[in-house]
């Protein structure tokens, strides 16, 4: 279905597959976020048409029943969309899509490598700093620490290109804090 879409319904499709793929996570819980990642991923064609926002070209115009459709409803056709204003709507819903994208694979890397689940409207409030914050505070014993931070830790900070001794310099600041009553930075208190 995506790659039959007209160049002036692609931002309308990349809108509609974020809006959908977000809201499998409440109607198909089982297989969230993989099934929300598919749908997303379904979205590839539109995105390497559009070079992931800079139209190069044009598709060919060949006569179809959307474009009838797109009569009736008082839409544009094909012919009156200029390439740079069908680039420029829909930059923003390549921008979006690409982002939901990285943030589901993101989830997915969290349940499946390093065993945390949280809930998408919880990540999206949450840094990676503060996810590792609360993946530190579930481990049960003093002793598990160091796997915890070499086998969790230091891997999703390497995903996401941030600095170990910066991480556990704040994690450590904001542990000693909250000892004396101080308000932490990484928890967002």
């Amino acid at each position: 279905v995506y790659p039959r879409a007209m160049p002036q319904h692609h931002a309308f499709v990349l809108e509609w597959t974020n809006t959908r793929a977000r809201s499998l996570e409440l109607c198909e819980k089982v297989g969230w976020p993989e099934n929300a990642l598919k749908l997303v991923n379904a979205c590839d064609c539109i995105l390497q048409g559009h070079g992931f926002g800079a139209m190069d070209e044009m598709i060919a115009h060949t006569h179809t029943p959307a474009d009838e459709l797109d009569c009736f409803c008082g839409r544009e056709s094909d012919e009156d969309v200029n390439v740079s204003s069908v680039a420029d709507s829909i930059t923003e819903s390549i921008e979006d899509i690409l982002q939901l994208k990285e943030q589901l694979e993101d989830l997915l890397y969290l349940r499946d490598v390093l065993d945390f689940v949280i809930p998408f409207s919880s990540y999206l409030k949450e840094s990676p700093t503060s996810i590792l914050a609360q993946q530190m505070e579930l481990v049960a014993a003093p002793e598990l620490i160091p796997a915890a931070i070499q086998d969790k830790v230091v891997p999703y900070l390497a995903r996401h290109r941030l600095s170990k001794d910066e991480f556990m310099l704040r994690y450590l600041a904001d542990f000693m804090g909250t000892i004396d009553g101080v308000a932490s930075p990484l928890s967002g208190s």
